[in-house]
């Protein structure tokens, strides 16, 4: 069995107890970005915290853009125009790392549920491990979603180092991830 303070009981309201399965459940969902419908992973998130919510979960969320009820907002990393061009391009932002954001999110939360490798959620899987907080995973970035928007999608070489990296760096220290598709 779990300790208490691993399962988040810290940040649940007096009288709430986490015994089983069928308790509800404070879920932290940490993505780059969740305002902008124009994108699978976003689409999934949304659907995702919808769902949690209509069967009585709390759902918040960690990322850029503006505020909103129920987020906990970062501002987005910028790199050169061109390159912020390329990311916009796929329609997506990232968002950075804030330490002091993630770990308030993280205290509130009785699991956090990770959406996508980068740096975002790197910085948050660091901190959810130093403060004892359960996490899963998503598996919706692809190497192949990365190069073929730089022309170098059918770079078996490039792509499977990609996958390695997010393997070895990331997913590996997770227990459970969620892969919305058979591949």
């Amino acid at each position: 069995a779990r300790s208490a303070r691993r399962l988040g009981a810290a940040a649940r309201p007096p009288g709430r107890r986490f015994t089983d399965l069928g308790d509800l459940m404070n879920i932290l969902l940490v993505m780059d970005q969740f305002d902008a419908a124009n994108n699978g992973t976003t689409i999934s998130a949304r659907r995702f915290a919808a769902g949690l919510r209509q069967r009585g979960h709390e759902v918040r969320v960690v990322a850029c853009g503006g505020p909103a009820r129920d987020k906990y907002e970062v501002p987005a990393i910028h790199f050169t125009p061109i390159v912020d061009g390329i990311i916009r391009s796929q329609g997506m932002r990232l968002a950075m790392p804030k330490k002091k954001v993630l770990r308030e999110a993280l205290a509130w939360a009785d699991v956090a549920h990770f959406m996508m490798p980068f740096a975002l959620s790197r910085g948050g899987l660091k901190l959810a491990e130093q403060m004892g907080v359960p996490h899963t995973a998503a598996f919706h970035v692809q190497p192949e979603n990365i190069t073929y928007t730089l022309g170098l999608g059918r770079s078996a070489r490039l792509n499977d180092a990609i996958y390695r990296e997010l393997r070895d760096d990331f997913y590996d220290r997770f227990t459970h991830i969620h892969c919305p598709s058979d591949f």
